[in-house]
């Protein structure tokens, strides 16, 4: 009996659905560097909570498949979530946009649809 991976591809799905709102939340009100992000606010709740889901998502998913998201795995977001669900007057902006910037990177949601690709390919077996 093989394992279902229905959870995780669920999972990843929603990680790349939350990077691809960040990018989308950058073009939209136009944040290119970090002052433009420490003065908009609506942006910044935005992507701390999207942080939260992503960390949640990534934290659900099967140990083998985390495993495999090394370049995903490089950047902190527990920290920030706990900060962000915990304290959030005290977050630093700079840091959240710093993960901003490194989760929308081309080699995070290439390595998320590599590992997508291979879940599908067993879950077809």
């Amino acid at each position: 009996m093989t394992k279902s991976y229905e959870q995780d591809i669920q999972k990843l799905n929603s990680i790349v659905k939350s990077i691809t709102n960040i990018k989308v939340a950058f073009e939209k009100f136009s944040i290119n560097d970090v002052s433009n992000f420490q003065n908009n606010e609506l942006v910044q709740l935005c992507c701390t909570q999207i942080l939260t889901n992503i960390y949640q998502d990534k934290k659900a998913l099967d140990e083998n498949i985390y495993n495999k998201l090394v370049e995903l795995n490089k950047i902190e977001l527990g920290k920030p979530r706990n900060i962000a669900s915990h304290d959030y007057n005290s977050l630093d902006f700079s840091i959240i946009y710093g993960i901003c910037k490194r989760l929308v990177k081309s080699i995070v949601l290439a390595e998320i649809y590599s590992v997508l690709a291979e879940i599908e390919e067993v879950s077809d077996d």
